[in-house]
């Protein structure tokens, strides 16, 4: 299951093959989660969606018409997270509380780093908890964290990635970060994006793949086509081959073959760009 602005609710079956799905609520969302037998998917107006089968879906909306901005799914349920400090909490999906956070910033993330729920403001406010009912204020609050986009947990150690550059680093499972830069923190404004591949944390920032074992050394593997990377993920095709895919603006998508958990270079062939900027589709399988 895939979500974007503009109403934009995807289903697929192997990931080669999309269908569009007609949402019971008409918003823009902006996360998706699942348990692994229930998709969860959040959006403007406080919408939360739940669907068995990425088909068919029923609206779950709490009141209140704040945007809700991200969701996740841990050892002890769904959190989802939106402006004004909420936080909402779900054992199954269906039914939802609000939860009191304990601040009135917005937060633009929430993941589950194996030992706690850790959620990020737009203003660096970090806010923990153990089984997503009760919930403290860390004292740190990550500085020039203008907004957190990705979450990587690689054993004991939890990587922030964010904006101009910058990944933090916590060893206690989210409660206190330490400073780990991606090369020159204000040299280009990108968001820091990342997996997990094998042992390895591979990261997409200003227009470059670069791989880290402990979040503080960083090797680049790649130069990327294009600058604004939006997201990335790892899949693996039927021939039993790894790819990172990575994905940006102006219909920019880019495959990056995988060697053991090392990016290699890629075919230049399989980078499309397309959509805003014309070109031809038929490219596509």
């Amino acid at each position: 299951v895939a979500v974007g602005l503009g109403e934009t609710l995807m289903h697929s079956v192997d990931g080669v093959s999309w269908t569009g799905v007609e949402p019971p609520e008409y918003v823009g969302f902006s996360a998706v989660a699942t348990d692994g037998a229930r998709f969860v998917a959040v959006g403007d107006g406080a919408t939360i969606l739940s669907s068995d089968d990425g088909l068919v879906w029923d609206d779950r909306s709490p009141s209140g018409g704040e945007i809700i901005s991200d969701v996740t799914h841990g050892d002890h349920g769904f959190v989802a997270v939106g402006y004004s400090g909420r936080i909402l909490h779900s054992i199954d999906g269906v039914t939802w509380e609000d939860r009191v956070s304990g601040t009135t910033d917005g937060f633009s993330l929430v993941a589950w780093t194996g030992q706690r729920y850790v959620a990020v403001t737009w203003y660096g406010t970090v806010v923990t908890s153990l089984d997503g009912v009760f919930w403290q204020v860390e004292p740190q609050i990550i500085p020039s964290f203008s907004r957190a986009s990705d979450l990587v947990q690689r054993g004991e150690l939890t990587v922030l990635g964010g904006r101009f550059r910058r990944t933090w680093l916590s060893s206690d499972g989210g409660r206190s970060w330490t400073l780990g830069n991606l090369g020159d923190p204000f040299a280009y404004p990108s968001y820091v994006n990342a997996r997990l591949v094998g042992t390895e944390i591979v990261a997409t920032v200003g227009g470059r793949v670069e791989v880290s074992t402990d979040g503080l050394n960083w090797t680049p593997h790649h130069t990327l086509t294009g600058q604004w990377v939006e997201g990335l993920t790892v899949a693996r095709d039927d021939a039993d081959q790894e790819w990172l895919v990575v994905v940006g603006r102006h219909a920019q998508i880019q495959r990056i073959p995988l060697t053991g958990t090392c990016p290699v270079i890629p075919d230049p062939n399989l980078v499309f760009i397309d959509g805003f900027e014309g070109g031809d589709t038929s490219a596509w399988q």
